[in-house]
């Protein structure tokens, strides 16, 4: 994944180019929805098929070879992986807007941040976090902080320096709880300037405070 190249002459009067760009992601959402839905059923089905197979080996041996244990024991769990990996995906990419609730906030940004894990390893950058545990906000639309916070880490991998560091910290701050991405790229131009506006607009959809200053964005959400 990398930063949109999204030039100023490439905006369209009136702001259609925006427009444009939500209806193509309404579009990639619902089509990641019926993805998750109909690539999961026939891993339910190979998952099944597993079992049938270890139980068919079981009655004409009497016991599963060890050569054939192992690798039926890595199918499963490639496929347990599979199917957990299409979940956490489904959760940033196909979330229902609207619901109001409690969001369990380190949870999501651990998540963010194993879902980027080929980006960060694509440029040969370092993500070092420092995520305080069980820290929640709300209630408040859960798809909206999932894409602040997945945005935000992202934003700072797209403009950091191959092979350096980004630091991505959680804390309790009073009464609120603040997320602080560091890419240690100082003021540089903006790769996605729309990014940083996007993400400021939907912080204050959900009552939160986005802020960029140089190298470091943060985001102060509600504590519970």
């Amino acid at each position: 994944m990398s930063a949109p190249a999204v030039q100023n002459d490439e905006l369209l009067p009136g702001g259609s180019q925006v427009l444009v760009e939500a209806v193509r992601y309404r579009v990639c959402s619902t089509l990641v929805d019926s993805l998750l839905h109909d690539a999961r059923n026939p891993l339910n089905a190979l998952a099944i098929q597993l079992e049938v197979l270890s139980e068919r080996l079981k009655v004409e041996t009497g016991q599963l070879p060890a050569p054939q244990d192992k690798s039926l024991r890595a199918m499963r769990e490639q496929v347990a992986r599979l199917d957990a990996i299409l979940r956490q995906f489904g959760d940033f990419m196909a979330s229902r807007r609207g619901d109001a609730g409690p969001v369990a906030l380190s949870g999501e940004l651990l998540r963010a941040v194993e879902l980027l894990g080929h980006e960060s390893r694509r440029k040969r950058l370092k993500v070092r976090l420092a995520v305080e545990p069980e820290l929640t906000v709300g209630p408040t639309d859960a798809s909206t902080v999932r894409f602040l916070v997945l945005q935000s880490v992202l934003r700072a991998l797209w403009r950091a320096e191959p092979g350096t560091e980004v630091s991505v910290a959680l804390r309790r701050a009073g009464q609120e709880v603040l997320l602080e991405v560091e890419d240690g790229a100082g003021a540089v131009p903006e790769p996605a300037p729309e990014v940083l506006v996007a993400l400021e607009r939907e912080a204050s959809k959900v009552g939160a405070r986005a802020h960029a200053r140089g190298g470091l964005f943060q985001v102060a959400f509600s504590a519970l």
